[in-house]
């Protein structure tokens, strides 16, 4: 890698020296660097001047993927890269935040991520009489009534000729569960928008409806949400797709609390206080002593401070972001929103340490897909030579699971440095050595989805062809 050996020698020939506090040690530091991966050239990016461990690597970001937080999940991976930063940290260790032995806090959190928000109200009144317009098409040289009110007398197909087939799989029983959850019943005080009394309205409207591209890729998992705005009526101004946690969370409740764990600083959101007994086994006194507070109060009870909430003021939202880009690339979408973001400032004092490659960006276009990967700090002698890899890796997953062509990954460093403790070993050992030629890597192709990633697949499921290294350099690790 002859772009990663001019950066090792960039830093040392151009460096400033600058203490870092987090390890009491000096690195030798530049700002702003630039690698490129051609990813579709096959050219795997792995140290050959020093023997690079390839798998612990790929096993890392795998358990990135699975949103692991726990050293001792990354062991099972097949790498123990954690270790030391979860057990061995000492600003860590004395951390309140720390559940314990290999927890590592909320670090690379880009998976679902779940929280509470400020919402607001969209009811109306029910009508008293709604009605579809009547009226007639001519198909296939016969008269047929598209639009007779089959459903409760109020409610139709409509045409659906030239409609997405897939999609009307799919929604036709949503749209019949939700004809006949308003007006099956006749006293049901929730109603239908009119557009929507007719089903090729519904599907036509698909695409306007918030996480419409995860309902369609995934499509046993989210449901038709418009309690999420405290609605009566639906429409595509009031609904969203939800997950079956953010439709429970949101549905209309009496007894509503907030629980925040002192010892962490966790929130978790109650509809009852039993719920709450019952989850951590506690007294039901619990039960009696919540009735004597009121909406705004907040009370201490044991590890726990509790906050009464009126559930009409708040909202449960939760976001996964691979999930999100991966139903997009599915789709064959590129809304230059493709981003995948670890960096939440509020978590610095609950996590072991911050991300370090912190955010992607992914491209479509065409069928081929690039990749855009930022890291806001390097450690070129050891850190780096995992980070390469797992950016080559990511672009080539993604690219094989969504269909679509690798393209290229930019990897974007903002300080790369080497730690006093390895600048000999790098000027006098590393940048000595001529590099052998760029080794392949064999993916397995029968990983075919998202799911794929995070079930099964191991570190068997990927192979370093033609790899030659020199000797292993036993750099000193800061914590």
């Amino acid at each position: 890698m002859k772009q990663y050996l001019d950066l090792c020698q960039r830093v040392i020939d151009e460096g400033e020296m600058i203490y870092n506090k987090r390890t009491g040690k000096n690195t030798l530091t530049v700002i702003n660097a630039d690698l490129e991966y051609n990813v579709s050239g096959g050219e795997f990016p792995l140290l050959t001047t020093r023997k690079s461990f390839y798998k612990a690597a790929i096993a890392e970001f795998l358990g990135y993927i699975r949103g692991y937080d726990s050293a001792a999940d990354f062991r099972k991976l097949g790498t123990p890269t954690w270790n030391a930063n979860a057990n061995e940290n000492k600003t860590w260790l004395s951390n309140p935040y720390r559940k314990g032995e290999d927890d590592m806090g909320v670090a690379y959190r880009f998976r679902t991520l779940g929280y509470f928000e400020p919402t607001y109200t969209l009811f109306k009144e029910k009508p008293t009489q709604q009605m579809i317009i009547y009226k007639k098409e001519m198909l296939s040289d016969e008269i047929k009534d598209l639009y007779y009110p089959e459903y409760f007398n109020i409610a139709c197909i409509g045409n659906l000729e030239g409609l997405d087939d897939n999609t009307i799989e799919i929604l036709k029983p949503v749209w019949q569960s939700m004809i006949s959850k308003c007006y099956g019943d006749s006293d049901s005080d929730i109603f239908v928008c009119d557009e929507w009394l007719i089903f090729e309205n519904f599907v036509k409207d698909f695409q306007k409806i918030h996480n419409w591209e995860l309902k369609l890729i995934f499509p046993e998992e989210y449901f038709l949400d418009k309690d999420w705005v405290n609605s009566n009526y639906y429409s595509k101004e009031t609904v969203r797709w939800s997950t079956k946690k953010e439709l429970s969370i949101n549905s209309k409740s009496t007894n509503t609390f907030i629980a925040t764990n002192k010892e962490n600083n966790e929130k978790e959101y109650f509809k009852s206080a039993n719920s709450f007994v019952e989850k951590y086994n506690l007294s039901k006194e619990f039960c009696n002593q919540i009735g004597s507070y009121k909406e705004g109060d907040i009370f201490t009870y044991k590890n726990w401070d509790i906050e009464i909430i009126n559930h009409k003021s708040i909202r449960y939202i939760e976001v996964d972001q691979l999930k999100l880009i991966y139903a997009k690339l599915k789709l064959g979408i590129d809304d230059r929103r493709l981003i995948m973001d670890a960096w939440y400032p509020h978590t610095a004092e609950s996590t072991c340490l911050m991300p370090c490659m912190y955010a992607h960006t992914f491209s479509l276009v065409g069928d081929t897909l690039h990749l855009t990967s930022y890291q806001r700090s390097a450690d070129l002698p050891l850190g780096i030579a995992f980070n390469m890899p797992q950016v080559y890796v990511f672009l080539a997953l993604m690219a094989q699971i969504t269909g679509k062509k690798p393209g290229k990954a930019y990897h974007k460093i903002i300080n790369a440095h080497i730690y006093e403790d390895q600048i000999e070993l790098m000027k006098n050992v590393q940048l000595k050595r001529k590099p052998y030629p760029t080794p392949k890597l064999w993916i397995n192709p029968e990983i075919k989805s998202l799911e794929d990633l995070e079930t099964w697949v191991t570190m068997d499921d990927f192979k370093v062809e033609d790899y030659e290294y020199h000797d292993p350099i036993k750099y000193p690790f800061s914590v």
